[in-house]
């Protein structure tokens, strides 16, 4: 009885709350996922690229759990959102939040609050729609313990990723020049000094009284100019395609940079902004999604900057 009208108590008090709407929080946490799983195709094809077989070989344990923890972030923002619209299948959808916060743990390395279970799963057994929004937040409360761990485990990775990025970059710029050197086998200097010594044993070699020789000369020193600015017309094109191709790797290795970092920014944000749904909640407040919502656009952008290239 006194159960029956706590709980009668609690309709009443909860029967106005309202619940937040966390559709935009799944759909940009569900963004950000793609973007690191493209991030790490990237980061994979620049090394199979530059012929560094053995880091592209383990790439994908390397960058492991940063790829992992976007499909835990978004099984557990896709999980608080079936809660918001669960009807009257509270329960089942408390599970599913239950099992989404242990895969967060399992990914981060740590332990889930015990409490969790209990809390979510027994009081969506009592009453589904009504005590909602105190359901929610008492299952985000325990869920924020792990969900702030998430920027320290994936830092490591993340740092790892530029390291890698910069590895490919300096590997594909030591072939390209490499490959300059074979081209035309002369460069822009030797081709200079070998006209200036033309010139020079021209003017030693050539009398102003011997017009015989002078001839020879000159008419061998034609021919020999004439082979040479070929080879410096070529050296010269060489030269351009390898500026070219060298402003290639190096923007190519910035954007991927720029995308590390923004995925890192965004990560944070995500972090943060589970915080701010908390804290709305707790005070009857609202919250802005415009700081993730801008944070899930700029690794787009990066990422799209990238593949057009």
């Amino acid at each position: 009885m006194k159960r029956s009208l706590a709980l009668g108590l609690v309709l009443v008090a909860c029967g106005s709350c309202k619940l937040p709407d966390l559709a935009p929080f799944a759909k940009t946490t569900a963004e950000i996922s793609h973007g690191i799983d493209s991030l790490h195709t990237v980061v994979k094809e620049d090394l199979q690229i530059a012929g560094l077989e053995d880091q592209a070989a383990t790439w994908d344990t390397d960058f492991g759990v940063v790829v992992s923890s976007g499909k835990a972030i978004v099984r557990y923002s896709d999980a608080l959102t079936a809660i918001v619209h669960s009807g009257t299948h509270g329960e089942d959808n408390a599970n599913k939040l239950v099992g989404a916060v242990s895969g967060l743990a399992k990914t981060f390395g740590v332990s889930v609050p015990e409490p969790l279970k209990t809390v979510v799963v027994e009081v969506w057994g009592l009453a589904a729609r009504a005590l909602a929004r105190q359901a929610l937040m008492d299952a985000m409360r325990k869920a924020d313990i792990v969900v702030k761990q998430l920027g320290p485990k994936i830092k490591d990775q993340l740092d790892l990723a530029v390291q890698v990025a910069a590895s490919s970059e300096a590997k594909l710029r030591t072939t390209a020049r490499n490959g300059e050197r074979t081209i035309s086998g002369i460069a822009d200097k030797e081709v200079f000094w070998k006209r200036k010594a033309i010139r020079d044993e021209l003017a030693e070699k050539a009398p102003a009284t011997d017009s015989w020789l002078v001839a020879l000369l000159r008419g061998w020193a034609d021919r020999r100019m004439t082979v040479l600015r070929a080879q410096l017309e070529q050296s010269d094109a060489d030269w351009a395609l390898l500026s070219a191709e060298l402003r290639r790797i190096e923007k190519r290795y910035s954007d991927v940079r720029r995308a590390i970092e923004r995925l890192r920014t965004a990560l944070h944000q995500w972090v943060d902004t589970h915080g701010s749904i908390l804290s709305a909640m707790e005070n009857d407040g609202g919250f802005d999604w415009r700081a993730l919502t801008a944070s899930a656009i700029d690794i787009r952008n990066a990422i799209d900057r990238i593949e057009k290239e």
